[in-house]
């Protein structure tokens, strides 16, 4: 039987050998997937992956349809707040207000955009939307500061406001002057110098001893004496300079006088005597600006002692001035 068994196996080898022999074929055996097949299906789960798992893949989808409505409705709202119709601009205002409350993510996300569309507001040619905005813009800066994110839209919110004090509404500048002291409260005073400062050069002669005012609370608020250095001293030293002039642009009413002095009181304090040795040096460049402050005249076209005897004079008084301090 072992001999039959052998025998058969040998056989059935020949046979087999003979068959190859006649096909030139090899015989089939299981081999492993090539590569190239595989690498496919990899590369789809890396991406699925990427946008959120490939067991979350629907996830991932939702995610970016999410954001792509979020970006939309945040195209919306900037829209109605640039409108044409006012009553448009007043709706863009209270879903301004309500995203901030209701989705203070999607908000945070987006609140340069946001806030640059919405700060013209705060100076509409439309009383009705002007107050909105003053109003609404006084519930945002907690908001704002609360998330960190105020310091990003305050410089944009407190020229808008400083300009709105100057309006023949008492409403609307009683607004604005609690929506600036809103800003100088919770925001960086050394963001907010700058824009302050602009808006003392640029403001009307109804308003500026207010604002002078409200740039002598934020120096007091100055962690730093360099914002004061580089952006509130030259504007002190126009302040005075225009205190000696008839063209001072209202400089010489006693309610600016004393704000300015209040200023000069302020930033010595800030400064040091440095303040009163910068002056004379500004004073002496005859005919030389000062840089910084709006780009109002240089002050070394004053001849004279004028202006430095306003500020050796604040300087030397006693008097504190109408200061109003934040508890």
């Amino acid at each position: 039987r072992r001999g039959q068994s052998a025998g058969g196996d040998v056989g059935d080898g020949a046979a087999l050998k003979q068959q190859l022999g006649q096909s030139g074929q090899q015989p089939e055996s299981p081999q492993p997937a090539p590569f190239t097949q595989s690498a496919p299906v990899s590369g789809y789960q890396a991406t699925r992956k990427a946008i959120g798992g490939a067991g979350g893949g629907g996830g991932g989808g939702g995610g970016g349809r999410l954001s792509e409505a979020a970006a939309e409705e945040v195209k919306a709202v900037c829209a109605q707040l640039v409108a044409s119709d006012w009553r448009e601009r007043q709706e863009g205002i209270e879903r301004l207000s309500q995203m901030a409350r209701q989705r203070p993510d999607l908000f945070g996300n987006f609140v340069v955009k946001l806030i640059d569309a919405f700060a013209p507001r705060l100076q509409d040619s439309n009383s009705k939307v002007q107050q909105q905005a003053l109003d609404a813009a006084q519930s945002l800066v907690p908001q704002l500061a609360n998330a960190g994110r105020l310091g990003a839209s305050a410089g944009a919110l407190v020229g808008q406001a400083a300009l709105a004090l100057a309006s023949k509404s008492t409403e609307i500048s009683c607004s604005a002057g609690l929506l600036v002291d809103a800003l100088i409260r919770r925001g960086e005073p050394e963001r907010l110098a700058q824009p302050l400062v602009q808006a003392v050069a640029s403001a009307s002669p109804r308003c500026r001893a207010e604002l002078v005012e409200k740039l002598a609370d934020l120096c007091e608020r100055l962690r730093r004496p360099k914002p004061a250095q580089l952006h509130v001293e030259p504007e002190l030293f126009r302040l005075l300079s225009g205190l000696t002039t008839a063209q001072g642009g209202g400089g010489g009413s006693a309610p600016l006088r004393l704000a300015v002095f209040r200023l000069a009181r302020v930033l010595h304090g800030l400064v040091g005597p440095e303040l009163m040795e910068r002056a004379r040096l500004a004073q002496s460049a005859s005919g030389v600006g000062v840089g910084g402050g709006g780009g109002v005249g240089g002050v070394g076209s004053i001849g004279g002692r004028g202006w430095i005897g306003l500020l050796d004079e604040a300087l030397r008084n006693s008097a504190p001035g109408p200061a109003r301090g934040f508890s």
